[in-house]
């Protein structure tokens, strides 16, 4: 099994039976050679700072066998799609939090609130700002929607917000293929995916719960593993799914 990892500053690709690794960046025309270790793990620290690789796509060119491959990478913290293919991207990944400090209601009071996300502004009463905000991350951050949800006195969650497949996934979300990236459908900038997502998250934890005075309303992310996914390697996406919660959303 090969799978990737995506450090800050060092990028390496596991494949200890691979005979070169190579990191391209599609639109420079750069080709990097990684070095092997004697664990499988393939690195390179890039020449260039980060930001120049900003929204742009990337592969791994792997020679295994006197064959060589493209591989996506399929912890990316943006996916999407390109004649037909899925391409994996650079994403900006920050983002400065205005509620760093948010405290949940007590397990034993919370009432869940279900919702698909797009539903939630679909209709003219959720009177946005903004008419193309209408199923976005940034529609659903509205103010209006923000005391919505505040007056139910509810816990929001969304059924699955992960980069899923288009088809067979298109509306609920479910048939993730990554637990890394977020569904760029439902947002207004798609270069800009990851941070819409945050950004609907703070305003959440900025919303007093009604439930108790020290609390915010609090958001649950909706995931299946297994549910759907060809190939879906258990172990691994459950520690993706680790880093996701604790890097991306901040739930």
């Amino acid at each position: 099994m090969s799978w990737l990892l995506w450090p800050k500053k060092i990028i390496s690709f596991y494949n200890p039976k691979a005979e070169s690794v190579s990191l391209v960046i599609d639109s420079l025309d750069i080709c990097w050679s990684m070095k092997p270790n004697d664990r499988g793990y393939w690195s390179i620290k890039p020449s260039l700072p980060f930001k120049d690789f900003k929204n742009l796509s990337y592969h791994f060119r792997v020679e295994e066998n006197g064959k060589i491959r493209k591989i996506t990478d399929p912890t990316a913290r943006r996916l999407g799609m390109f004649n037909k293919n899925c391409e994996s991207y650079f994403a900006d990944l920050n983002y400065q939090f205005r509620n760093r400090y948010f405290y949940t209601s007590p397990f034993h009071k919370i009432v869940i609130y279900e919702t698909h996300l797009p539903a939630l502004t679909r209709r003219a009463s959720a009177k946005l700002p903004v008419p193309r905000y209408k199923g976005t991350y940034l529609g659903a951050s509205s103010e209006f929607i923000l005391e919505y949800l505040q007056n139910l006195s509810v816990a929001v969650e969304f059924l699955p917000l992960h980069y899923n497949d288009e088809e067979l996934g298109k509306d609920w979300g479910y048939y993730s293929k990554n637990y890394h990236s977020m569904r760029v459908d439902f947002a207004v900038n798609k270069d800009n995916v990851n941070n819409e997502v945050m950004q609907l998250v703070d305003s959440l934890h900025g919303k007093k719960s009604r439930l108790s005075l020290m609390s915010s309303l609090t958001m649950v992310l909706n995931y299946g593993l297994r549910h759907g996914v060809r190939r879906l390697y258990i172990a691994s996406w459950i520690a993706v799914t680790i880093v996701m919660v604790q890097g991306v959303a901040k739930l």
